[in-house]
């Protein structure tokens, strides 16, 4: 007897490692750095290079969300990507969606004005606000907008 063919074998993305693990977020480094800074008693000049690090840190997993959705958002009729210059995809074609992405980036800026005050929960917030884009950015259904 075969088996009953599955017409849609994946959830709706193109990505399989997003698929396995997600949008990460790792606030291991950034709660050891604040724990140094409250606790080891800095000089001024080391609690500088502390907060530096962990604004650094917040910068790299932003870059590497961002990273992430641009490449499982892919258009899936032409491949290319939002947010990469060049791509007839490059701007969402949704002002929600932008509204969208210009509120994470505001809300990741003021985490950075206030490194020693990050906390999980700001990580996951950040985490879910990469999902929430994503989702809009399917909704929008860029390969049906005609752009390509």
């Amino acid at each position: 007897m075969a088996a009953p063919a599955n017409n849609n074998p994946l959830p709706d993305t193109t990505n399989l490692s997003l698929l396995m693990i997600g949008y990460l977020v790792d606030f291991e480094e950034i709660s050891t750095l604040q724990t140094r800074h409250r606790y080891e008693s800095p000089t001024r000049a080391q609690q500088t290079v502390i907060e530096t690090a962990i604004v650094a840190n917040l910068d790299e997993q932003f870059a590497s969300l961002k990273k992430l959705f641009i490449a499982n958002a892919a258009c899936e009729k032409c491949r290319q990507s939002p947010l990469v210059v060049g791509s007839v995809h490059q701007n969402f074609a949704n002002a929600e969606t932008q509204t969208r992405l210009d509120d994470l980036v505001e809300i990741v800026d003021e985490l950075k004005t206030c490194p020693l005050d990050i906390k999980q929960v700001h990580l996951d917030f950040v985490k879910r606000y990469f999902e929430q884009l994503e989702a809009a950015y399917r909704r929008d259904n860029v390969a049906a907008a005609g752009l390509c």
